[in-house]
């Protein structure tokens, strides 16, 4: 925005003859125009400030006593970190420890519908779309939730600004009929129940 003040001054001359013109002038004596303040409406930093703390907490799992982050989206409590709670059938990608401390475990659809600590579920499909409606709809809300930066996702992470402090991180796949390990750094996939 910028706002300015200043001073325009018009002189000139119209006539006409039975309907048709035959002067029309018009000069600009005095123009005078002085910004006196600007700024800029919310900006979009590489790394967005932390959140605001009402709207963002941790819980602790019981079950290990791993701590995750979570933040409120409208009137909903997310995980803001990838769940890393080991049972059978899940993996770290390449089932190198070390990426399941980065992006948390990878889950098939079954295991996913059981492994939430207590208190928590897996999304509905209308609880995903609910989220996509508080932060601006389907154009927008997937950069709003991904994390900032190429540290993780590959170049050029267009659209991330990671307004909502949802922290998507791309944690790739296993595929059910191949087994085989895809996309880390590329993409994400979150199951809906």
């Amino acid at each position: 925005w910028e706002l300015y003040r200043g001073v325009e001054f018009n002189i000139g001359a119209e006539a006409s003859f039975f309907g048709m013109e035959i002067v029309d002038y018009s000069e600009n004596l005095v123009s005078h125009r002085e910004l006196i303040a600007q700024g800029v409406i919310d900006p979009l930093p590489e790394n967005p400030p932390p959140p605001p703390e009402e709207g963002t907490s941790t819980i602790t799992d019981s079950r290990d006593s791993q701590v995750y982050k979570i933040v409120k989206i409208g009137n909903q409590w997310w995980m803001a970190k990838n769940l890393n709670y080991t049972s059978a059938n899940s993996q770290c990608y390449e089932n190198d420890p070390s990426n399941c401390d980065v992006y948390g475990r990878l889950y098939n659809f079954a295991t996913a519908l059981t492994i939430c600590p207590s208190g928590w579920h897996l999304p509905s499909d209308s609880e995903w779309k609910i989220l996509i409606t508080n932060l601006g709809g389907t154009s927008v809300a997937g950069g709003k939730m991904k994390s900032t930066g190429t540290k993780y996702w590959m170049s050029p992470n267009t659209g991330a600004t990671n307004r909502s402090w949802f922290y998507g991180l791309p944690a790739g796949l296993r595929t059910n009929y191949s087994l085989d390990f895809s996309s880390i750094g590329k993409e994400t996939y979150w199951w809906s129940s």
